[in-house]
Parts: structure tokens; C-alpha cells; sequence
């Protein structure tokens, strides 16, 4: 039985529970992720006494027609996703600026060039099964419908989430 979250129920999309991370069937992800996080870590210049931990680690299904709505992630430091299954066109991730400033009132650019990144107000990520994101928990995020022509279990996005907090 699934849990609500950023997922929509009523849409087919299913949202496990969030302690995925204490089950030994996920031993080599957690080994990836907490790899991943060591080199986190290192770049920032986190405290080496304080490490990133799993906080917890949950799956999504999205079958077509289904998304997940633009949300955060507080009382972490960073979270991720891992595409189990993406087939073609069953959601990209957007990730959108938290800056008011920029709902608030946007430039008009030429559109004749390339738009410089400091410039962007939202990125979008396709899935790719065996692909990891890691960003930062504030940074506001969503997933766009699943349009997969598949048919069966063959059409769903499945990814495995996850939070990262030290300790």
C-alpha cells in the first residue's frame, strides 16, 4: 500500500514508504549514494567529522498520466533521485529558481542567443534508467506527466529516492 506525498493518487502514481534504506535488498544503491555523498563531502568542504547519511530512501511508480507535484525537501541537506525505469517521454524532473525576484519580474532576452545559466529561471533533466541527480533539499522540484506510449508495467517511471543529512 502506498503512501501520499508529492504524488498523485488518484492519477495511479504510488509512493512507497520512506525507509527503504534499512532494507539490505537496497545494499548496493546505498552503496552508490553514500560513495556519491563521500564526494560531495570532499568537494564542499564538509566537516569530515560529520558525515552524509541516508535519512531516508523511499520508490515512486508513475504510470502514464501520472507526475508529481513541485515541492522541497526540508530538514536535509540534499536529495536525490535514481531512475530504476524510464522509458521515452514518461516525465522529465524540472527543477525552478526559489528566488521571488524572478516570479516577481522576468527580462526579456534576445532570442537570437544562447541564454547565459545565471540567467535561467528553471532545468529540466529527461530520465535515464541508471541515472543519479543529487541536489541541493531547497531547491524546488517536480516531474512532468508520464507520456510513455508503452504499454504494461513497461510504461512506468520507477525511480528510488533519497535524503542526505550528517551526523
Amino acid at each position: 500500500m502506498g503512501i501520499q506525498r508529492s504524488n498523485y493518487k488518484q492519477l495511479g502514481g504510488w509512493h512507497s514508504k520512506n525507509s527503504l534504506h534499512r532494507d539490505v535488498v537496497f545494499g548496493p544503491i546505498i552503496q552508490r549514494i553514500n560513495q556519491a555523498g563521500k564526494r560531495i563531502s570532499e568537494h564542499f568542504g564538509y566537516d569530515p567529522n560529520k558525515q552524509l547519511h541516508i535519512d531516508s530512501m523511499w520508490s515512486i511508480i508513475n504510470p502514464p498520466g501520472s507526475s508529481n507535484k513541485v515541492h522541497i525537501h526540508p530538514n536535509c541537506l540534499l536529495s536525490g533521485v535514481y531512475y530504476v525505469q524510464a522509458p521515452a517521454d514518461s516525465g522529465h524532473i524540472e527543477f525552478v529558481d526559489p528566488r521571488t525576484c524572478h516570479v516577481m519580474t522576468e527580462p526579456s532576452f534576445d532570442s537570437s542567443k544562447k541564454r547565459q545559466r545565471e540567467t535561467w529561471t528553471k532545468v529540466s533533466y529527461a530520465p535515464l534508467a541508471g541515472k543519479m541527480l543529487i541536489f541541493p533539499s531547497w531547491l524546488y522540484h517536480g516531474v512532468d506527466p508520464n507520456l510513455s506510449q508503452l504499454t504494461d508495467s513497461h510504461a512506468d517511471r520507477v525511480i528510488l529516492s533519497f535524503n542526505l543529512c550528517q551526523r
